[in-house]
């Protein structure tokens, strides 16, 4: 009878270990997002038709002013920056610069979303760039870096394969990050990209999705 009792303990010790095991390595295999992205501020930057205007949009992290600017500049370019001063061109210092292009009859407008990482409390920037109010043809995704001095650029649609019918667009869903890479013809099935931070990185990197509107 002793035997038998020493036999059952032991059954229990080992099943138990094999328990911890195997949901130590489930768990450690199992895919976890770090970081739960929210969008804070929505806003529409929209490009001056004279080059003697400005626009610009403000967003707050903490204490520290960000601005996104936009301008056409006399050489025929749009121009958009972004800033921690209120008097961007040719003074302050510059965050973050997105190429000067020309306009050729086009004026590009921008949405510029403040998203939120509440894990961190981590700030970036996802800008989607418009043709006639409603296209999109690029998405980027910025933010301060650690010294908050100057602005990385996360992502760039343009270093991503697209065809020509395709439009972008950077959104939030269910706490996750994604860019739409897809004709607008398509409702129901847009492929695209999921977007998530690497700690050990210290960067974004990204997996293509099916589908990112499931």
């Amino acid at each position: 009878m002793f035997s038998d009792v020493r036999s059952k303990k032991f059954h229990k010790v080992f099943y138990l270990i094999c328990f911890i095991f195997f949901y130590t390595v489930f768990v450690s295999c199992t895919p976890v997002d770090a970081a739960h992205f929210v969008e804070v501020h929505k806003k529409n930057l929209n490009m001056p038709r004279s080059n003697t205007e400005e626009a610009q949009v403000q967003f707050m992290e903490g204490k520290q002013i960000v601005r996104f600017a936009a301008k056409k500049m006399d050489n025929g370019t749009f121009r958009l920056l972004s800033t921690g001063k209120l008097n961007w061109i040719g003074i302050g210092q510059e965050y973050w610069r997105y190429q000067d292009y020309p306009i050729r009859n086009n004026y590009p407008d921008f949405i510029v979303s403040q998203y939120r990482d509440t894990e961190t409390g981590r700030f970036i920037y996802g800008i989607n760039c418009l043709l006639y109010g409603e296209e999109c043809y690029r998405s980027i995704l910025v933010g301060l870096n650690d010294k908050r001095d100057v602005m990385n650029t996360y992502i760039d649609s343009d270093n991503f394969p697209k065809n020509d019918a395709d439009e972008v667009f950077l959104f939030t869903k269910n706490g996750n990050l994604y860019m739409e890479v897809a004709p607008r013809s398509l409702s129901k099935v847009a492929p695209g990209y999921k977007l998530y931070w690497s700690d050990e990185n210290k960067w974004f990197g990204y997996e293509y999705v099916n589908n990112v509107k499931e």
